[in-house]
């Protein structure tokens, strides 16, 4: 059947598509130096920073998970192929909570070089202990956070590729694709 076979190719790509809790290591800090520039009005600038990387692009490319490649992009493309061949039920709910999951996920990217740098920062202008330790605090609450998001999100795609299972492989052989 045309449309079965469309449909289980369109799993496959699904299914090539994974999750990786990262916990945003590429965000963590790993060297702060000190920075002799100043700005136009000569306030000195704050210190030079470096971070741990990237995973490898071919790494990032099939994370859904991951805020630096479009994989979740290409994920919810193939999403909306599967539209167009099958009546879907659950199809506008998994995309609505992969989009939400994945702009999260974007966000917390963001906040956690944020409290990295606080955090960098607090320690490189031996702030009190207390101050970074609150720091600390929110970093990994920002993690675990993340952690959450890549959890849901790993069971968002377990629970699509099982609803194509279904109709890829009931009993019933009608043209009607309906998951």
């Amino acid at each position: 059947m045309k449309d079965k076979q469309l449909l289980q190719t369109l799993k496959t790509q699904l299914s090539q598509y994974k999750t990786f809790d990262c916990k945003l290591r590429h965000e963590q800090i790993i060297n702060v130096e000190f920075n002799a520039s100043t700005d136009h009005a000569g306030i000195p600038l704050q210190p030079i920073t470096s971070r741990v990387g990237f995973c490898s692009r071919d790494a990032r490319n099939q994370f859904v998970s991951c805020a630096h490649t479009t994989a979740a992009v290409n994920f919810k493309s193939i999403l909306d192929n599967i539209k167009l061949i099958a009546e879907f039920d659950k199809f506008d709910s998994f995309k609505q909570s992969i989009e939400a999951l994945t702009t999260q996920i974007y966000v917390l990217d963001h906040k956690k070089g944020d409290f990295e740098k606080q955090y960098a920062y607090a320690k490189f202008n031996d702030k009190p202990l207390a101050e970074c330790e609150k720091i600390k605090t929110m970093l990994n609450q920002t993690v675990e956070t993340h952690s959450s998001c890549v959890q849901q999100l790993e069971l968002l795609r377990q629970a699509i590729i099982n609803e194509l299972d279904k109709i890829l492989y009931s009993s019933d052989s009608s043209e009607t694709i309906n998951i």
